[in-house]
């Protein structure tokens, strides 16, 4: 049965846009990291949920190439980066056959201090016909999404005066996804003078403002409203913070500390709590953003070393996180308001996860594909297939259209949900 929140944004999305058959609707237009609000809550319904009795069909399979960039979407184009040979390319692939509409070369291969794996990790945005790219040197591009034509192109590490990639205390390079947030592209390079977050102007690449003393963080950076003001949210190596937009006026700054500087999941904005995570000494927390005064103030509602997450950005579905702990993995669920843990289950294994209609899909770094009923009651597996994938399945699945994309260093795959 479809909610009525379902209801109203189907609804809603009808309106607006315009009901045409195969063409996604506003609220379902998963055109950025983790989808419409950056949440990996997808609006779509009538899928199939029940794989058990019926798996999801294999549509195809295409050789794509390294990196683990996830996918968003226009229309009948998949836009993600890959890296080839000694180059990292922006790729359009078309979502019926999955052949390759074009490409655009964005700068050299990249392999992480660490040797973990090589090429990019930033998903591109798709905004107003455009596509906005980062490559984990810097380069930011703004192409037409129909062809590829470069629009304009930076270096973001430079124009801020950030470390070069190359450093040792950097281990994974620029990572998080570019952020559309009115005229402006924001992305954060890292450094400790007032170049941890920067705004370049969405028309001609320009830069608008830079904020922050904090090295790189490797989640990407939102946009919400609270306590009566628009404010970007972002993950540092150090701390959690809040950019006025409009000015790059800094809001607040709070302390998130591990001894590696690695905050890697994306924070989470939903019903008045920011929910934040991180795999080291953190943990987890849930902070109220307030008025004290004349100041904008982060308040922890709660924090807990039960909930610890390595780079997959957790899930809140009706009041309750689920999220994969630690980096061997387990699939937990918290109680967004008190923190409490309502069960472990260690099937899922490390995954990334999305969801939709009240369910989890988690595509574990093995390459094996599950579908998890979100409750808080226990962990009750819908299906799942084994093996689609290799390992290092890092990026995170995408669904556009009834459809799921998901990625390896070497291969993407299409399933059908309808």
């Amino acid at each position: 049965m479809m909610n009525l929140r379902n209801v109203l944004l189907l609804v809603m999305g009808l309106v607006a846009c315009g009901s045409t058959f195969g063409q996604p609707t506003a609220p379902f237009q998963w055109s950025q990291f983790l989808g419409p609000n950056r949440d990996g809550n997808s609006q779509e319904v009538g899928l199939n949920l029940n794989w058990q009795s019926r798996p999801p069909a294999v549509l195809w399979k295409v050789e794509l190439g390294g990196g683990f960039s996830s996918m968003s979407f226009s229309g009948r184009r998949l836009f993600t980066m890959t890296e080839r040979g000694e180059r990292i390319y922006v790729v359009a692939v078309d979502i019926g056959t999955g052949e390759e509409s074009w490409s655009y070369d964005i700068g050299p291969k990249y392999l992480d201090y660490q040797k973990f794996g090589s090429g990019p990790r930033a998903t591109p945005t798709f905004h107003q016909g455009q596509l906005f790219a980062l490559a984990p040197t810097g380069a930011l591009a703004c192409l037409d999404a129909v062809d590829g034509r470069e629009v304009w192109s930076v270096n973001a590490i430079e124009l801020v005066g950030a470390p070069d990639r190359a450093d040792d205390q950097y281990y994974w390079g620029m990572s998080a996804s570019p952020l559309i947030e009115g005229n402006l592209v924001i992305v954060q390079p890292g450094g400790e003078e007032g170049n941890s977050v920067a705004a370049f102007h969405k028309r001609d690449g320009k830069l608008v403002w830079k904020v922050g003393d904090d090295p790189p963080g490797y989640g990407s950076p939102i946009g919400v409203y609270a306590a009566g003001l628009r404010q970007v949210i972002c993950t540092t190596g150090l701390s959690i913070l809040s950019v006025d937009p409009k000015d790059g006026r800094l809001l607040w700054r709070f302390e998130w500390v591990n001894k590696f500087k690695m905050n890697s999941a994306t924070p989470v904005w939903i019903d008045g709590l920011l929910f934040i995570s991180a795999l080291h000494e953190p943990g987890a927390a849930a902070l109220e953003i307030v008025r004290e005064g004349d100041k904008i103030v982060p308040r922890p509602k709660w924090q807990s070393q039960d909930l610890k997450t390595h780079f997959a950005t957790p899930i809140v579905i009706d009041g309750f996180v689920y999220a994969t702990h630690g980096g061997g993995g387990n699939l937990r669920c918290l109680d967004l308001n008190t923190g409490e843990v309502k069960w472990r289950d260690s099937t899922t294994g490390k995954s990334s996860l999305i969801a939709v209609e009240g369910h989890l899909i988690a595509l574990s770094d093995q390459g094996d594909l599950r579908l998890v009923e979100a409750s808080p009651a226990g962990f009750k597996s819908k299906g799942e297939v084994l093996g689609v994938l290799a390992p290092k399945a890092w990026a995170s699945p995408a669904l556009s259209q009834g459809r799921l994309y998901i990625r390896d260093e070497k291969h993407l795959m299409c399933l059908d949900l309808r």
